[in-house]
């Protein structure tokens, strides 16, 4: 005989079932219950004690002794070393083409490395050098050479002063000066700067005398031919030709 102490929510049914036995008993066993349906929470109650069968797996479950299989692998090792080779072999291949690829991801980094840098190498424009007493200024977009005589030189009508460095001196007019565009390199005197005077030509080295002519040879006088008749046959034969030619057609 066991006890349970009632806990809230159950009632002696459930109880009665739990424990496998019936609502009268219970009763009997604890008369101080006198109505089924009514059961305190947190009361003792005696019940009857289960006694659970002992349960036995059949004869059939019992898997039998493994034998030793130390006898077998004689047998068996012509079988398993070739298949070890072959798995030796293929594991060597895998770890030459692994390797391979390695070099070969190693060589397009490096191609690639040597790319970007020369991509990354820029060649420094040559910067002209202006003349004695001028800067050097690149036209932006939108500059004019007014501008720029109006800037440095205090007055927009200087601006033929500035030598253009793609011609080596200064505009002659202004249809020249319209073909500046931006990014051209332009001359601009520096006030105060005094510009030194332009060399000096040299002399012209004196032209030695010419040579005196030799006088020519004198023209021999032409002496007319003397008339002969026999130079005449000749003219007598064409118009007695043709004479004769127009007299048959008429």
């Amino acid at each position: 005989m066991g006890t349970h102490i009632i806990r809230p929510g159950e009632t002696l049914s459930g109880i009665a079932v739990r424990f496998r036995t019936t609502v009268a008993e219970l009763m009997r066993l604890n008369p101080q219950i006198r109505d089924p349906n009514i059961i305190r929470a947190g009361a003792t109650i005696r019940v009857p004690t289960i006694t659970l069968p002992v349960v036995r797996p059949p004869a059939h479950r019992i898997l039998p002794i493994i034998p030793p299989v130390i006898p077998i692998i004689g047998p068996v090792a012509p079988i398993v070393a070739p298949i070890v080779d072959t798995v030796t072999e293929l594991r060597r291949r895998k770890e030459e083409k692994l390797a391979r690829l390695k070099a070969e991801l190693a060589r397009r980094k490096e191609e690639k490395r040597i790319r970007e840098l020369e991509k990354a190498t820029i060649t420094r424009p040559v910067v002209p050098t202006p003349p004695v007493g001028h800067i050097s200024h690149t036209l932006r977009h939108g500059e004019t050479l007014w501008d720029l005589a109006v800037r440095h030189l205090g007055s927009g009508t200087q601006w033929t002063r500035i030598i253009i460095e793609r011609f080596g001196r200064p505009p002659v007019n202004e249809a020249e000066a319209l073909t500046l565009r931006a990014g051209d390199v332009v001359f601009i005197p520096q006030l105060g700067v005094p510009t030194p005077p332009a060399a000096p030509t040299p002399p012209a080295a004196p032209t030695p005398p010419a040579a005196p002519t030799p006088p020519a040879d004198p023209i021999p006088p032409v002496t007319p031919a003397p008339f002969q008749i026999a130079n005449l046959i000749p003219l007598a034969i064409i118009f007695g030709g043709i004479y004769l030619a127009t007299k048959k057609g008429k």
